[in-house]
């Protein structure tokens, strides 16, 4: 059957793929720009929370790559 493992670490992504969580921030960041985003006060949070947690997991990695 052969290890399932393998294949997963040949799919480009996930933590490692920065450019894609740039992305991502850059596209709510959008969001929060535009007119009335702090009308609906959930939303606004919880996109909020969410480009947190989407630096959360590029943020770290660039800071150590800075460091070597």
């Amino acid at each position: 059957m052969g290890n399932p493992w393998k294949k997963t670490y040949l799919i480009p992504g996930g933590v490692f793929d920065s450019s894609s969580l740039k992305d991502e921030v850059h596209r709510l960041e959008e969001i929060t720009s535009q007119s009335g985003f702090w009308d609906n006060h959930e939303k606004a949070e919880n996109t909020m929370a969410a480009i947190k947690r989407v630096k959360a997991r590029y943020e770290p990695w660039e800071t150590l790559v800075a460091e070597l």
